[in-house]
C-alpha cells in the first residue's frame, strides 16, 4: 500500500465516522508506529499464535463429539491474519516510503516496557489456565481418562470462571500502549472483548435465561426509534456538510447494519419474541426506579446531543439559516465548553443508559462496547485536530469525558 493510498484510507475514516460535522485531518498529522513498536507487537502476536497452535494440538482435550462451525473456523483464520495486517498496516516502511525503518535506542520507552511486561504476564497465565483445564480430563501420566466437564480449581479459577478468556483480552489490550495510533487495533480489541463476553454469556444461558419484561422492551424500542428519527432529521435538514466530503462505502454499509441490528438486539431478549410463554403485557408492577432512571438519563442525553448538533450547524449558517461557509471553526456554548465532542459523549450516554433498562441483554452490552470504543476514538482524533489547527483552542477542554479524557 502506497503512502497516498494509506493516507486516503485514514482520511476516509476520520471524515465518515463523525456523527455531526465532517472534520478532515491533514496528511501530515498521520502518526505511524515506530519500527520498535511494530517489531515487538509482531513478536508478541507470533508468540501468542505459536502457543495457541501448540495448545490446540498437544495440550487441550476436546470431546470426540464436539464440532466447530465452519463459519467460526473461517473467522479464526481471518482474525489471526487480520491481526498481523492491522499491525503492519500502521508501520513505517509498510505504508510509507519515507521515515525511519530502523530500530534505535531512543524508541525504548516506559510505554514499551510496561506494555511488553503486561503481555508477558497475561501470556503466561493464559497458558497456566489452559493447563489447569487440560488436567481435568487427564491423569498424572497425561492419559485421557474422561471427557466430562468438571469444576476447575487453582490459579485464577479461584476468583473467576474464565481466566483464560480474561487473559486473552488482556493480551490484546496490552498492545494498545505499544500501538497508540493504530485505530484498527482498537477495533480488534473491542472484537476480542465482545467475543469473550458472548462466550461466557452462552454458557450462562445454558443454565438460566433472564428475558426483558414487556415494559423494558417497549421503552427501549421507543427510545431507539426517537434516536433514529432525530438523527435522520438532523442529517437531512440540520447539519451542513462540505460539498467535497464523501463517506466511505464500508462505513455506509456498517451504519445500515448497526441501525438494523440495534432494534433486533433489543427484541432478541424480549418476552413474546424469543419464547412462546411468559407475560407479554405491560403492567403497573413493571414500573420501577430501574426503568425510570435510565429513561431520564436517555432523555437528558438525547436532548443535549441535539443541542450540540445545533451549535455545530450554526457555525456554518447565518441568523436566517443560510449556509455562509464550509470552513471549520471553534464551537462554543453548552457542553462544548468542557469537551470537544459533546455530541459523541451523549451518543455513548444514550446507549449506556439502556443497559439498566435491558439488564439481561448481552447483545446490548456488545453494541454499547462497539459504540463507546468507536466514539471515543473519533473524539480523540477530533480533539487533536482542533488543537493542531487552532492555536487559540481552549486548553481546559478534554476530548469526550469532562475533566478526564
Amino acid at each position: 500500500m502506497s503512502e497516498e493510498v494509506a493516507k486516503e484510507f485514514y482520511r476516509d475514516i476520520y471524515a465518515s465516522q463523525k456523527s455531526a460535522e465532517d472534520h478532515e485531518r491533514p496528511e501530515e498529522n498521520l502518526k505511524f508506529s515506530t519500527p520498535l513498536e511494530t517489531l515487538l507487537a509482531t513478536i508478541c502476536m507470533f508468540a501468542q499464535c505459536t502457543r495457541r497452535f501448540w495448545e490446540t494440538h498437544f495440550l487441550q482435550i476436546f470431546s470426540r463429539s464436539s464440532r466447530i462451525n465452519i463459519a467460526h473456523y473461517l473467522v479464526g483464520y481471518i482474525h489471526y491474519f487480520g491481526a498481523l495486517v492491522a499491525i503492519l498496516g500502521h508501520a513505517q516502511g509498510f505504508v510509507m516510503t519515507s521515515g525511519s525503518a530502523l530500530v534505535s535506542r531512543e524508541q525504548f520507552t516506559w510505554r514499551i516496557i510496561i506494555s511488553t511486561a503486561i503481555f508477558a504476564f497475561a501470556w503466561w497465565h493464559q497458558w497456566r489456565s489452559n493447563v489447569i483445564l487440560a488436567r481435568l480430563r487427564t491423569d498424572s501420566n497425561g492419559n485421557v481418562v474422561t471427557e466430562k466437564h468438571l469444576m476447575p480449581t487453582g490459579g485464577f479459577f479461584e476468583i473467576i470462571s474464565s481466566p483464560h478468556m480474561m487473559f486473552e483480552c488482556l493480551i490484546y489490550l496490552s498492545l494498545i500502549p505499544m500501538l497508540p495510533g493504530n485505530a484498527l487495533w482498537l477495533l480488534i480489541c473491542a472484537w476480542m472483548s465482545c467475543k469473550a463476553l458472548l462466550t461466557f454469556q452462552e454458557r450462562k444461558l445454558s443454565v438460566t435465561v433472564e428475558l426483558d419484561t414487556p415494559l423494558e422492551a417497549l421503552l427501549a424500542i421507543i427510545c431507539i426509534f426517537a434516536q433514529c428519527f432525530r438523527r435522520f432529521w438532523e442529517t437531512h435538514f440540520l447539519q451542513t456538510f462540505s460539498r467535497s466530503s464523501c463517506m466511505h462505502i464500508i462505513h455506509y454499509f456498517i451504519s445500515y447494519l448497526h441501525y438494523f441490528g440495534v432494534p433486533l438486539a433489543t427484541l432478541n431478549n424480549a418476552q413474546g419474541f424469543v419464547t412462546t410463554t411468559g407475560n407479554t403485557l405491560v403492567s403497573r408492577e413493571q414500573f420501577t426506579w430501574r426503568i425510570i432512571i435510565p429513561t431520564a438519563v436517555f432523555a437528558f442525553a438525547w436532548w443535549h446531543q441535539f443541542r450540540s448538533n445545533v451549535i455545530l450547524a450554526r457555525l456554518r449558517r447565518d441568523s436566517k439559516g443560510n449556509v455562509v461557509t464550509e470552513k471549520h471553526s471553534i464551537p462554543r456554548g453548552g457542553f462544548f465548553e468542557v469537551v470537544s465532542s459533546p455530541h459523541m459523549m451523549f451518543e455513548c450516554l444514550i446507549y449506556l443508559s439502556l443497559i439498566l433498562m435491558l439488564p439481561g441483554n448481552t447483545l446490548w452490552l456488545l453494541i454499547c462496547l462497539w459504540v463507546v470504543s468507536n466514539q471515543c476514538q473519533v473524539a480523540h482524533w477530533t480533539h487533536e485536530w482542533y488543537k493542531e489547527n487552532f492555536p487559540e483552542y481552549p486548553k481546559e477542554r478534554k476530548a469526550i469525558i469532562p475533566w478526564t479524557f
